[in-house]
């Protein structure tokens, strides 16, 4: 399967080097793949990556404040003055703000990748569906990694965790580990022993996985 123009690799790299920063060394050898989005490439790990939006308005209009790149709002803002030069224009030229300053820059690809989101329980139900039914092939271990435009308490997060449980109860080949990565915070929910970790993301954190994933496509 081809890419689309808007380039979904960037948010693959993103979500890998999340990943091996607060998942371990046992990940730092994730190369993008297709079906799944993160593979290794001996088989063992296969993760997929989407991403989840509430279906609101408000969440459309977040989406639709900065089509033509980030760039005004950023130096308006302040929030690449601490970068350098190179840095600066590798931003204000890649069409992209997740994860830069406060998470509220949105350049003209995040929109484009924003617009086909689903809201979170319909792509985790598809997801889970999809890597029982084999449409992922065959890897020893399976992991989910959503981005999500959501404003959820840690208790409705850990329902959600419930449910992805409880969905893959009896099936085959399941997630064993589900990433769900807000602007500021993640979650790292485990499906074998029902536990859930939870890590804060520092806008300095978010800045360097953002350069890492654009550095990465060169």
């Amino acid at each position: 399967m081809g890419r689309s123009t808007f380039d979904t690799c960037f948010y693959e790299r993103y979500a890998r080097a999340v990943i091996k920063k607060y998942s371990g060394s046992e990940y730092a050898d994730l190369v993008n793949g297709d079906r799944p989005d993160l593979q290794m490439e001996d088989g063992s790990i296969g993760i997929e990556v989407t991403r989840a939006m509430e279906p609101s308005k408000k969440a459309a209009m977040v989406m639709l404040c900065d089509l033509t790149g980030i760039g005004h709002m950023a130096v308006e803002n302040g929030i690449l003055d601490s970068l350098s030069e190179e840095d600066r224009e590798l931003i204000l030229s890649s069409g992209y703000g997740y994860g830069v300053g406060d998470g509220s820059l949105i350049g003209e690809k995040d929109n484009e990748y924003w617009s086909l989101a689903q809201p979170l329980r319909e792509i985790l139900n598809s997801k889970i569906q999809k890597v029982d039914s084999g449409f992922y092939g065959k890897f020893k271990h399976f992991g989910l990694f959503v981005f999500c435009r959501y404003d959820l308490s840690k208790d409705e997060v850990e329902l959600i965790h419930k449910h992805v449980i409880a969905t893959q109860f009896n099936h085959k080949t399941v997630y064993e580990t589900v990433w769900l990565a807000f602007t500021d915070t993640l979650y790292v929910c485990h499906a074998f022993d029902n536990s859930m970790e939870s890590y804060g993301i520092s806008k300095e954190d978010a800045c360097d996985f953002f350069l890492e994933s654009l550095r990465s496509s060169k």
